[in-house]
């Protein structure tokens, strides 16, 4: 899997883009390929700095090579790679780690890491460790200051900086920091990490922790909770997003307790059948909001109620002014979608200030993303895994629609970015000089307030 990179700066046009580079950038500072795969990329929101995961061996000149999945931090203009996953002392880490997220200015990458005791700092305990030696090791949370070169704990035991969170067998993982580089959120099934502990020890948990000052442990929010009622999730929550400035976390959750039942708008009650996007504000940690409700008039009246999908709503993400997409194969959230057998579209929504959904009239309410020319939503095949840039503007997603652009074809799964300023569908995974798809599938993609998209790609034709 080889880690490419696409930059559609200005004005994105379906055919004729102002800028239109695709790159290769998993490789070392000379430029050598990477010699095994590469995942999850993300980019600094001026392009300069990316980070991704990797399982090659050959990106640095370090002895030993790596024996487990790395993470690094590439410089775009100087080429420099830095190992971000290093051990205290020098050296790769022994143990996998993985999921990198970047803070703006570059400094700060947090990761999921399965090192074990004193291996990523110098004095570490492990405390979700299973089994004798050699045993089971499983994920924590950790943050590196690539300015003072030194690695953070930050899914730590309260009121420590150096014992991890959790008993045997529980982890905390998938970190996204912040733009701002002031808060990092995760998910976790692991105890100790509150003063006071969750209600609902079984299932997972989201948090969120304030690193604006790493050497002293501050408490994280339990994100998946809901202060006027005193309760967290009864069900697993999951894949959060955490926008620019910190302000919105958006994620998946199958909780059933976490929504009242408000007579202005009606609704929603919330079940356990489907996963349902919720949105957390940091100002208004009383009120979690669904995102992805279907619509419709209360039987005998004019009473418009929201309520929760027929199908899972998944992968969602969410811009700084609160704009918040994911995906969904649910066949009521727009006449245009009904398909038989139903395919996942990409959806946009964003709350008014009066605490429900924009009005449907006014185009920003229940927003197809996953569009081509006309308007005619993705045919053929799902389109998943939405990203949308801190401004709101563009959306990238992946799909296998063959009726998104001219040039793809349905075969492969495609990177695509949606202007939603000019109302326009960019195929992403395309070779600079154009005229032809990626000839394999793409993954994990993630686009800025430029449009400069990164993506980890099977292809072979794109550089």
């Amino acid at each position: 899997m080889l880690l490419s990179f696409a930059a559609c700066t200005g004005n994105v046009n379906n055919n004729t883009p102002l800028l239109w580079i695709t790159q290769l950038e998993s490789t070392s500072a000379g430029e050598t390929q990477a010699d095994q795969p590469s995942f999850h990329p993300q980019v600094t929101p001026d392009g300069r700095y990316i980070v991704f995961a990797s399982d090659a061996t050959n990106l640095l000149n370090i002895s030993p090579t790596p024996t487990a999945r790395q993470i690094y931090r590439k410089d775009l203009i100087t080429r420099k790679i830095i190992l971000i996953s290093e051990k205290f002392g020098g050296g790769y880490c022994t143990q996998t780690s993985d999921y990198p997220s970047i803070s703006d200015d570059g400094r700060y990458v947090g990761f999921q890491s399965n090192a074990v005791e004193n291996e990523l700092m110098e004095i570490f305990t492990d405390s979700n460790f299973e089994g004798a030696a050699p045993g089971i090791p499983h994920p924590d949370i950790f943050l590196r200051d690539v300015l003072l070169q030194k690695t953070y704990l930050i899914s730590n035991m309260y009121q420590s900086t150096t014992t991890g969170a959790g008993i045997a067998g529980e982890g905390s993982e998938n970190p996204m920091i912040s733009g701002d580089g002031q808060y990092v959120v995760f998910e976790s099934m692991a105890k100790g990490l509150t003063e006071y502990p969750v209600s609902n020890t079984t299932v997972r948990h989201l948090f969120c922790r304030d690193i604006s000052n790493l050497e002293t442990p501050i408490e994280p929010d339990v994100v998946d909770s809901q202060e006027t009622l005193g309760t967290d999730g009864d069900r697993d929550s999951q894949n959060a997003y955490i926008s620019q400035t910190g302000n919105f976390i958006v994620f998946e959750s199958k909780a059933t307790n976490l929504m009242t039942d408000p007579a202005d708008p009606p609704g929603p009650s919330l079940t356990s059948e489907h996963k349902d996007i919720l949105l957390w504000n940091k100002g208004d940690k009383s009120n979690i909001r669904l995102m992805s409700p279907i619509r419709y008039l209360e039987p005998g009246s004019s009473l418009l109620r929201y309520d929760p999908t027929d199908a899972d709503c998944l992968n969602p993400s969410v811009s700084d002014d609160g704009w918040v997409v994911f995906e969904s194969s649910s066949n009521q959230m727009d006449f245009r979608t009904v398909a038989s057998p139903p395919v996942s579209q990409i959806y946009l929504m964003k709350w008014d200030s009066d605490n429900r959904p924009e009005d449907p009239g006014s185009g920003k309410y229940d927003e197809i993303i996953s569009v081509g020319t006309g308007n005619i939503p993705g045919m053929y095949g799902d389109s998943t895994s939405p990203v949308i840039s801190p401004n709101g503007r563009y959306v990238t997603f992946l799909s296998k629609a063959s009726n998104l652009s001219g040039l793809a074809t349905g075969t492969y799964q495609q990177v695509f970015c949606r202007d939603r300023t000019d109302g326009v569908t960019t195929l992403i995974s395309q070779p600079t000089e154009g005229s032809i798809e990626a000839n394999n599938h793409q993954q994990d993609p993630y686009v800025t307030d430029l449009g400069t998209v990164v993506f980890s790609s099977d292809a072979w034709n794109l550089v």
